[in-house]
This record gives structure tokens, C-alpha cells and sequence, in this order.
């Protein structure tokens, strides 16, 4: 079993329009067999948390690395939202 830090984060602009990433949360998760499987707790977690159905409610992003290791190994980002235009006429 191995020790994961989760981070959700947001993608947000500044104010001269520069964007960045915004940190919502970090969910430790102490013991996992897969980073696949700390995800999946981290996001259970999270919207425990938060009081949320979804954690895509908070975050737009994720990143997933093994406690101690500042290099990111899983990185989900949620997919853009399509906003509709409307008709002319």
C-alpha cells in the first residue's frame, strides 16, 4: 500500500487576464493499492466535504502524486462547459 496526495484544483483569470491555477483542496489519502484507487477515495472525500454530489461542482482539475514526490504522475481535467448560443430569429 502506498500513501497519495490528491489536489483539486481551478483554472481561474486574474485580473490583467493571465490565468492560473487555484488550489481547492489537498485530500491525503494514507493508503492505496493504485493511484487510480486514492483518486477515486480522494474524490469520495472531497465531496463529502464540500457537500457536493460531484466534485467537478469545485474543481475542474486533478492531480495525483505519491506523498513526498513533487512531480505530478495522474493529472484529470474536466472537459470544457459548451454554452449554447442563441438562434437569430
Amino acid at each position: 500500500m502506498q500513501r497519495f496526495r490528491v489536489k483539486f484544483l481551478n483554472n481561474l483569470t486574474n485580473s490583467t487576464g493571465h490565468q492560473f491555477q487555484c488550489l481547492q483542496r489537498v485530500v491525503p489519502i494514507a493508503r492505496a493499492k493504485s493511484i487510480e484507487r486514492a483518486i477515486k477515495a480522494a474524490q469520495y472525500r472531497f465531496e463529502r466535504l464540500e457537500q457536493v454530489s460531484n466534485w467537478r461542482f469545485h474543481a475542474q482539475s486533478i492531480e495525483a502524486e505519491p506523498d513526498g514526490n513533487a512531480k505530478p504522475v495522474y493529472r484529470r481535467q474536466k472537459s470544457p462547459l459548451q454554452w449554447a448560443s442563441p438562434g437569430n430569429g
